[in-house]
This record gives structure tokens, sequence and C-alpha cells, in this order.
């Protein structure tokens, strides 16, 4: 209907197959870090060959023209792919692609999807069980109430006994002194964010109208409220170990009260 559509696979890619012969947008960014973990920000943007010459880059930097000239005023740039791969690509690290997407093919992104599939919905399952001596929930995880319509990325976040919302950030600390790795945050989608915790549209409106430095302590204070949340994502190279281990881990915060401070 005269719309381009951009498709962000870069967390579907690791453990699922996507059939562009079925799934037609045109254009799809992906991570080959999210992939096979290595070589780190290293990605690419696949173009639909109909949709290449919508694409207009108002201006340049090194690598992306053929020639500029300071008294003509002007610069031509690069022929497809290179006018938009500004400065020194990271070319040492480029080959490392071919050997992570044969060892990706090795494996099977099939058997990677089973495997992936298993893992998480054992997971989402135990951590639905984990209630408080009074009945509440210690954990909320964001999203579906099923595994339909699911991947291997489960965002949640922690509530103590009082159902009092713990910092992201305490949580990230505990799991790192485990050797427990997650991420904490927004996940560069401050909308679902805002949606999850309920914030105020025009509250956010006023806070960012106020002059001055700002961050999250200081956003909280002013609106009252923690954001941000945790994040789990299970791959290919996790095991039922593993998972276990963050299961129990989430126990450690069972019928515990944490010291009153501001929301």
């Amino acid at each position: 209907q005269g719309w381009d559509v951009l498709l962000d696979a870069a967390a579907f890619v690791p453990s699922d197959r996507l059939d562009l012969s079925v799934h037609k947008p045109e254009f799809v960014a992906i991570s080959f870090y999210k992939i096979f973990g290595y070589p780190t920000g290293l990605g690419a943007l696949l173009v639909k060959r109909s949709a290449y010459e919508k694409l207009h880059k108002p201006s340049f930097t090194g690598g992306t023209i053929t020639i500029v000239s300071v008294q003509g005023d002007g610069y031509f740039l690069e022929k497809e792919a290179a006018r938009f791969e500004d400065g020194t690509v990271s070319y040492l690290q480029i080959p490392a692609i071919t050997t992570g997407l044969d060892y990706i093919e090795e494996i099977g992104i099939d058997l990677i999807k089973q495997r992936v599939k298993i893992l998480t919905s054992f997971l989402f399952k135990e951590l639905q069980k984990l209630k408080h001596e009074n009945g509440k929930p210690l954990i909320k995880v964001y999203g579906p109430e099923s595994m339909k319509s699911r991947g291997g990325t489960l965002v949640m976040n922690f509530h103590d006994i009082n159902g009092n919302l713990y910092d992201f950030q305490q949580i990230e600390s505990d799991a790192f002194q485990k050797n427990i790795s997650i991420r904490t945050g927004c996940f560069c989608n401050p909308g679902i964010d805002e949606t999850n915790h309920q914030l105020d549209k025009a509250r956010l409106q006023q806070y960012f109208k106020l002059k001055g430095e700002k961050n999250y302590f200081d956003l909280i204070k002013f609106l009252g409220k923690k954001r941000g949340a945790v994040r789990v994502s299970i791959g290919f190279i996790n095991n039922h170990s593993d998972i276990m281990k963050f299961i129990e881990f989430c126990r450690t915060y069972l019928n515990k009260q944490q010291p009153l401070s501001p929301q």
C-alpha cells in the first residue's frame, strides 16, 4: 500500500529461519554478533534492489565518495553499498563472519530453534512459579502470557514480598557477582518501557522541557516511579545448567523486603 517496511530481525535470526521469499520487507537489519557472538559491532542492512534508489544520503564521510571538490563545491557518492559505509570498515573482523555463518550452518538453524525454544519455555514456566509466601509473584515477565509468539528473550522485573519493584541495577549487580550475564535498562526501546511502567505522557513531556543536565536517577525522582527492566537472552550456547543457575539466583529474592526508597 505504498509503505516501505524495515524489519529489525536482529533478535529473530539468531534462533529462527527468516524466509525472505515469504516475508518481503524492503529493508532487513541483522547483527552478526547476536547470531554467533563475534565479532562485536558488525551487522548488515539487507536492501531489496527495487527499494535501493529510494535511499538518499544527505552527507558524506571518508570512503563513501568517488571524488570531492572544494572549489567545485560538490561530490559524487560511491556506487551501491559503499556509499553508506562511513569511514574504514572493520576489515580485520569481517572474515570472521564467514567462519561464524559456516558454524551456524553446520549446527543447523532448525536445531538451534528447537533448543532455544525448549530452554526458554522451561525458564518461562519456572519463573511464573516463583511466589512469595504471601502469594505475591516475585517476577513479572512482560509480553504474552504463554510461549506463543515468544522467542528466546524474556524481559522481566523483580518485586519484593510487598510488591515493591527492585531497581534493575541492583539485580544486575547481584547477578554479576554470581557470574550471570544479563542485560538491564530500556534496551533501546523506551516506548515499550514507558508502557510497561505506565508512565504518564504529560509528566514525561513536562520533564523533558526542563533545563539542565538530566539522567535516569533525576527522571525517576521527578516521576516518582522506577523504570527499566531485566532481560535474559537464551542462545544456542546455553544449556540446562545455565537456566537452573539463573532460577536459583531468582529464588534468593523470595520472601524478602527491600529497604524503603523513593519509587
